[in-house]
């Protein structure tokens, strides 16, 4: 099986020196055993692997990423939808924000000052893995 095949899982890749993206992606894990969708750290890949989807560890750095099968790639607010659209009650929130287009910059604004600040986040919520910044 080579990256970016079909028979490829979804994938996000996400900053696993991130507390509070570790702490999610664990509980995903935990409640979603049997998932189509794998959670890894994208720390876990070399830059050969990541250049094979098109992506940098800059860029899995900056915000999380989706990969598909098949190889298309999703990052930032888009990829956490893709993720939640498949988890009612998630599924309805995430629709909301479609419905209603003033919704969706503010998602957007929010998910950016997030991932800029996540490691004072992650401080604040006792999650001591984080090691940026």
């Amino acid at each position: 099986m080579t990256l970016g095949s079909a028979n490829e899982p979804t994938r996000v890749l996400y900053d696993g020196d991130c507390g509070v993206c570790a702490w999610l992606a664990e509980r995903e894990a935990a409640h979603h055993p049997q998932t189509e969708i794998r959670f890894e750290p994208y720390q876990r890949f070399g830059d050969e692997e990541l250049a094979a989807w098109g992506l940098t560890a800059a860029a899995c750095h900056r915000e999380v990423q989706l990969v598909r099968p098949g190889g298309r790639v999703s990052a930032g607010p888009w990829a956490v939808n893709r993720v939640l659209l498949r988890r009612f009650p998630w599924s309805v929130a995430v629709a909301m924000l479609y419905a209603v287009p003033v919704l969706l910059p503010l998602e957007w604004l929010g998910y950016r000052v997030f991932a800029r600040y996540r490691h004072v986040v992650s401080r604040w919520l006792g999650l001591e893995q984080c090691r940026v910044g």
